[in-house]
């Protein structure tokens, strides 16, 4: 190699370095809050292949379980704004999560909640088969598997936050995690009533979780 072509070649590879960093500190600048991916024991998740029903996780089950992932135009119906200290969906009304039971009386249930890096927040009322008999609707379900920054549960009523926790079995948040959910409602200067933190360790519990979760809808 001549030296004019080995200058270029060198040039070549600091512009890509150049890029790369500017790349990656542009990302890192986006990036408010850190994510976790799904739980995995070892190198490998137990909800792998659940978008195709293949999941370990799901085996013991009786049915296939196949998860619903969002794509990028279905997961903004799903992105709560907060105005006025209370969450509202994208068409601007109060979210709320409370239910008309037999005898007319109004009933708090869970919704689950993911949190991205930049700190919004994305809500659903599905969870486990709400969507049909053979397609289910997971945390995992708002980023098609991918990573966030917090997941949970929350009980809201006509916007207001009365209820908050970590409960997740796909993402297993820590405390740390959690917290970045609770730090990003301050920013709003939202208070949650009742905040409550689960540590979920092993893939026994996750489904066991899961299968409690179930019952509860």
């Amino acid at each position: 190699m001549r030296w004019t072509e080995l200058k270029l070649f060198l040039w070549a590879l600091i512009i890509a370095a150049i890029l790369q960093f500017t790349l990656e500190s542009k990302a890192q600048v986006q990036s408010k809050y850190k994510t976790v991916p799904l739980y995995k024991i070892g190198s490998k998740s137990p909800f792998a292949g659940e978008e195709l029903g293949n999941a370990p996780a799901f085996r013991s089950w009786g049915r296939k379980v196949v998860v619903h992932y969002l794509n990028d135009s279905q997961r903004s119906n799903f992105k709560a704004q907060i105005a006025n200290n209370l969450f509202v969906d994208p068409t601007g009304s109060p979210i709320d999560s409370f239910d008309i039971d037999a005898n007319g009386r109004r009933v708090p249930r869970y919704f689950i909640y993911v949190m991205d890096a930049q700190g919004d927040f994305y809500i659903s009322g599905f969870y486990l088969s709400s969507i049909s008999d053979v397609i289910d609707f997971t945390h995992s379900s708002f980023f098609a598997g991918g990573p966030v920054a917090s997941a949970g549960r929350m009980v809201i009523e006509n916007g207001n936050l009365l209820y908050i926790d970590n409960h997740s079995p796909h993402y297993k948040p820590s405390r740390d995690v959690f917290q970045q959910a609770l730090s990003e409602l301050a920013t709003h200067s939202i208070v949650p009533r009742k905040v409550e933190v689960f540590d979920i360790k092993s893939v026994d519990e996750c489904l066991a979780a899961l299968q409690k979760f179930k019952r509860q809808l």
